[in-house]
């Protein structure tokens, strides 16, 4: 079994302009099938923390952004994940007008 890394935890990140991607497991590769990673999403319209199967081939032609022997995940990786019922709040707030 695959061990998944937390949100905020991953193993690289890689971004494609305004989107950034968290892996955080590389899935062992059996013999004839792609590698697969789970990565989370973040990009300035959504953010999926749910970890997402992904072909690694996507990733595996540009470096990275950051690697774990890096240090500290930089501000800019780091994915702001809502509190239970923030969203929920934020929606029965009544907007000024």
């Amino acid at each position: 079994m695959t061990d998944v890394r937390p949100v905020n935890q991953p193993l690289e990140v890689y971004t494609s302009g305004d989107v950034v991607y968290q892996v955080l497991a590389k899935l062992p590769k059996r013999e004839g099938e792609h590698e697969m990673w789970l990565v989370s999403v973040s990009s300035p319209r959504d953010l999926e923390l749910e970890p997402q199967e992904v072909f690694a081939e996507s990733f595996l032609e540009h470096e990275p952004a950051w690697r774990e022997g890096n240090g500290p995940l930089p501000e800019g990786y780091v994915f702001e994940v809502p509190e239970d019922g923030e969203q929920d709040d934020e929606q029965e707030t009544p907007s000024a007008g």
